[in-house]
């Protein structure tokens, strides 16, 4: 308050030129526009991401056992895939184990890896 008093006081004895009135700010919030002819190449269509729900897939990949937020094909912004950690990793091998072997080869590859202490 006492420099305020001060300013004006020098500013009325003539030492001091007046202050620029300050402008008033301006603030936009509005979302930018979206053209409404553009065109979304990656969006999925409502029965897609059905039927990958119903499965249990990703959004990214298509493939079972992991979510589009920790796909392992979705890189990062250094442009490198993630690495998985070892719960991940688990999930993963298990995925592909069952998707790409079937109910016989899938049963003596788990006998062995339990007999090696795996699994």
């Amino acid at each position: 308050m006492l420099d305020n008093n001060y300013r004006r006081t020098l500013v009325l004895l003539g030492k001091r030129q007046p202050a620029a009135p300050l402008q008033k700010r301006s603030f936009n919030f509005s979302s930018p526009k979206r053209d409404p002819n553009a065109m979304d190449v990656d969006a999925l269509s409502t029965s897609d991401k059905q039927e990958l729900l119903k499965r249990g897939a990703c959004f990214n990949c298509k493939k079972i056992g992991h979510m589009a937020q920790t796909c392992p094909m979705k890189l990062n912004g250094q442009g490198y895939r993630q690495k998985m950690n070892p719960k991940e990793m688990h999930t993963h091998i298990r995925a592909l184990l069952k998707e790409h072997l079937n109910e016989g080869e899938h049963e003596q590859l788990t006998k062995i890896a339990e007999k090696e202490g795996g699994f």
